[in-house]
């Protein structure tokens, strides 16, 4: 019973929060104006900086992931168990964020997190490429958000480039009045599916970051799948369209990924 209290408690702050900040009071207002390189000068009321991580930080998220740096380990599969239940949707005015209801989560070996809620970016946050040659920038990024039991923060990320509908992002996109800001249930269950490259994520990338809006907590555990989904060309028009962000598309900026490892599963 403990730890579901835990969970539970926490999570409600996480769900109330923009693209999972944690709801630490009423921080000022951000944008993502030059991809948000100006969080970290923002003042409250009080003149404090609440966002001030976003600029000290040292394991900030999203990272560049260069394939030419990274390390192979023997590591086990992400194991997704996600259920097909009646979602809600929130056009929260920074992202389209689909909150969970209780019951899936994700496993990799023992470690168990459980999913909160899962939004969208785009383009992608995090980019893969050998650093400034290459460095490509995916059309849209699905970001999984999780928790476990002692409160950690998991996040899957899940690359979307152009190419076929997407059955699961359309349910998304058809929601009644998606374009206003709010909470809207989705009629009928979604196939979550069609937005992961399959039940088990067999290759991906792992490293330590933090939460990609502010105030920029870090100690989130990232596993980035190598294998995209797709979505058409008119979807990924209608998810900018719905996050354009006062002139700006919604991601930050790659951030220094400093001494961190970058671990590499399978190919």
């Amino acid at each position: 019973m403990k730890k579901k209290l835990v969970i539970g408690g926490i999570a409600a702050a996480l769900l109330a929060c923009s693209s999972g900040a944690f709801a630490a009071g009423a921080g000022p207002a951000w944008d993502y104006q030059q991809q948000g390189a100006d969080w970290a000068s923002l003042t409250d009321d009080e003149g404090h900086f609440p966002y001030k991580t976003c600029g000290d930080g040292q394991v900030q998220s999203p990272i560049n992931i260069d394939p030419t740096q990274t390390v192979r380990r023997r590591t086990p599969s992400v194991r997704t168990i996600y259920r097909s239940v009646p979602l809600n949707v929130q056009n929260n005015g920074h992202t389209i964020q689909v909150n969970y209801a209780p019951g899936s989560m994700m496993k990799i070996g023992k470690k168990a997190y459980y999913l909160l809620q899962f939004h969208f970016h785009a383009g992608s946050e995090n980019t893969v490429g050998v650093d400034g040659v290459d460095e490509h920038r995916a059309a849209a990024e699905v970001h999984f958000v999780h928790m476990n039991s002692k409160g950690k923060l998991g996040v899957l990320g899940v690359f979307i480039e152009k190419g076929r509908k997407n059955p699961a992002l359309e349910a998304i996109l058809k929601t009644h009045d998606l374009d206003e800001i709010g909470k809207h249930d989705i009629e009928a269950p979604i196939k979550i599916q069609s937005l992961l490259p399959g039940r088990n994520v067999n290759a991906y990338y792992n490293f330590p970051g933090s939460l990609t809006t502010p105030p920029c907590t870090e100690g989130v555990n990232w596993y980035v799948a190598k294998k995209p989904v797709h979505a058409s060309e008119a979807q990924i028009q209608a998810l900018r369209d719905l996050m354009w962000h006062d002139g700006y598309e919604n991601y930050r900026s790659t951030q220094p990924r400093n001494d961190r490892v970058v671990r590499e599963k399978g190919r």
